[in-house]
C-alpha cells in the first residue's frame, strides 16, 4: 500500500523540469525589470551595505582612516582615501561632498539615465558632478558619451518600409542595440516602424520636436560627413565609392575625444582596421615573398634547402 501511495504523490519528472524551468524564467523576467528600474536612495543604502568596498569605506569615515596604508587595501581604496577629508556618513550612505557615492552594482544604470536623451560627454560630466560620484566615473562617461560607430547607406526613399530594411541590415552585423534614437521624421513615427522596434526589444526613444541639439552627436556627425564628402567628390570620386572612402577612413583613425584615443573600430572589435597604409609596415611571420624565376633555378641547381633554427642552436 505504501509503495502505491508514493507511486502516486510523487510528482511526475516532466512535470519537475518544466516546474524548475518556470521558476528560472520568471527570476529572469524580475532580475530583468529590477535592472531597468532608477535607482533610489533607499537602494543606494542597501547597494552600500553589500559592496565591500564601500563597506570598509564607511567604516573608515565612521572612524578613522589608518595611517598605515598596510592596514587595508589601498589600490582599491586610493581615490576615497585622497578624498578622505570630504566624505561624510548621510542615512547610511557615502556622501562625496554634496553627490552620493553609488555602489558597483547600480553604476551600469545610472550611466543610463545620464546618457538618456545624448547630451554629451561634458553636460554628462556635469549633471554627475551635482549628483553622484565613484572612483572612475569621468572615465566611464567619455565610454559611454564618446565611442561610436557610423553607418552611411545611400537611398532614394525613406519610407517606414524602406528604412525597417536599412535598420535591419545594419542591425544584422552589428546586432540589435537596446535603445534607437530618432528625430520625428514621418518613417520613425509609423506603426510600422514601432512594431519593428518592438517585436526586436529595442526602446525607441525620439527627440522633442525643433530641438535637434538633442542629439548632437548624429548632428555633428551629418555636418563631418557632408564636408567629408564634399572633399573627396571634388576629385570625380563616385558617390558610392566616395562614402566607402569616407567610412573607411573615420573608422580607422584614431579619435582623440574617444576612450584611449583609439579608431572607432577598435572600441567597437577590439582590433585595427587594415588598410592600404598597413603595406607600409614590415611584413609579419606568416607573410612570404613569391620566389622568382632565378631564385627557383638556382636553389634547384644546387640543391638549397630551407633552414630551420632552435633557441640555443649555434649560427
Amino acid at each position: 500500500m505504501s509503495r502505491l501511495i508514493n507511486t502516486l504523490v510523487r510528482p511526475n519528472e516532466e512535470y519537475v523540469i518544466e516546474s524548475i524551468e518556470l521558476e528560472d524564467t520568471m527570476q529572469d523576467i524580475v532580475k530583468q525589470s529590477v535592472e531597468g528600474l532608477p535607482v533610489t536612495f533607499k537602494m543606494t543604502q542597501a547597494g552600500t551595505q553589500s559592496d565591500a568596498i564601500l563597506k570598509q569605506v564607511k567604516q573608515f569615515v565612521e572612524t578613522v582612516w589608518p595611517t598605515d596604508r598596510s592596514k587595508f587595501n589601498y589600490s582599491k581604496l586610493q581615490q576615497f582615501h585622497q578624498r578622505r577629508d570630504s566624505l561624510s556618513i548621510v542615512s547610511d550612505c557615502i556622501v562625496y561632498g554634496e553627490r552620493l557615492v553609488i555602489p558597483a552594482k547600480f553604476r551600469d544604470r545610472v550611466l543610463s539615465v545620464l546618457h538618456k536623451g545624448h547630451p554629451g560627454v561634458e553636460r554628462m560630466r556635469s549633471i554627475a558632478r551635482s549628483y553622484v560620484y565613484w572612483p572612475g566615473i569621468n572615465e566611464q562617461i567619455s565610454q559611454r558619451g564618446r565611442a561610436k560607430w557610423l553607418e552611411v547607406i545611400s537611398t532614394k526613399r525613406i519610407t517606414a518600409s524602406a528604412t525597417v530594411a536599412m535598420f535591419r541590415e545594419i542591425f544584422t552585423r552589428n546586432g540589435m542595440p537596446e535603445t534607437l534614437v530618432t528625430d520625428n521624421g514621418t518613417q520613425f513615427a509609423s506603426k510600422e516602424f514601432e512594431a519593428f522596434c518592438s517585436n526586436h526589444g529595442i526602446l525607441h526613444l525620439r527627440t522633442p520636436p525643433y530641438h535637434p541639439q538633442s542629439n548632437g552627436l548624429a548632428e555633428k556627425f551629418v555636418d563631418t560627413f557632408k564636408r567629408g564628402l564634399r572633399k573627396i567628390t571634388t576629385g570625380g570620386e563616385p558617390l558610392r565609392e566616395a562614402i566607402d572612402t569616407f567610412l573607411l577612413c573615420y573608422r580607422s583613425t584614431p579619435c582623440r575625444s574617444a576612450p584611449d584615443g583609439k579608431p572607432p573600430a577598435e572600441l567597437l572589435s577590439g582590433r585595427r582596421l587594415r588598410t592600404a597604409l598597413d603595406l607600409l609596415r614590415p611584413p609579419n611571420s606568416f607573410y612570404k615573398q613569391p620566389e622568382s624565376k632565378q631564385e627557383i633555378q638556382f636553389n634547384r641547381k644546387h640543391g638549397t634547402k630551407a633552414l630551420n633554427y632552435d633557441v640555443k642552436d649555434l649560427v
